[in-house]
This record gives structure tokens, sequence and C-alpha cells, in this order.
């Protein structure tokens, strides 16, 4: 697993994002952490796939909450996808990007 870390969206070098998971790549938005925030959760899902999009990235949404209870059925999902980009609610909104 290799690992790009950004306090706000792709950071300074979204490059090095691009050559860690190579461009075309197929990447799973996570935005399960703004679940109770419906509206912001809306934007954030096209702000996140239009970003990541722009960079390349073949992006779709992966609701956990489709999951929940079936881990084998996750991992299956997972499998499909080489980047996992995930927002994280907190304090600033920090933004996660895995590449593997």
């Amino acid at each position: 697993m290799r690992l790009y870390l950004s306090s706000f969206m792709t950071g300074d070098c979204p490059q090095r994002l691009v050559s860690l998971a190579g461009a075309g790549t197929r990447a799973a938005v996570v935005l399960n952490a703004l679940d109770n925030f419906p509206r912001q959760r809306a934007e954030w899902l096209g702000t996140q796939r239009q970003t990541l999009e722009s960079l390349g990235f073949v992006a779709h949404e992966l609701d956990l909450r489709a999951y929940f209870g079936d881990v084998d059925r996750l991992a299956a999902a997972l499998d499909a996808f080489r980047l996992l980009w995930i927002k994280r609610r907190g304090r600033k909104n920090r933004d996660r990007g895995f590449a593997g």
C-alpha cells in the first residue's frame, strides 16, 4: 500500500498522486464521514469526482452503507479500485488518498 496524504484536497503535489496510482486508474470516492450532512455530502461528491477526473482518474462513489455487515462483498468491491479517496470529517475536514 502506498499513501498520499493531503491536508486539503489534492495538496501541492497532485501529480505525485497520479504517479503513485497511475493515470486512468479507477478511484473509489468514500464520503461516509458526511452521511449526516446530505447537502454537503452531495456537494463534496461532485467536487471530489471533478478533481480526481481532472487528474485523469475514473472516479466512482463507494458508499460503505451498501456493504454494512458484508465484509466479503466490500472486499470484492474494493478490489475493483486502485485508489481510495476518503473524505474525513474532522476539525479541518481533511482528505486522504490511498493508492496501491
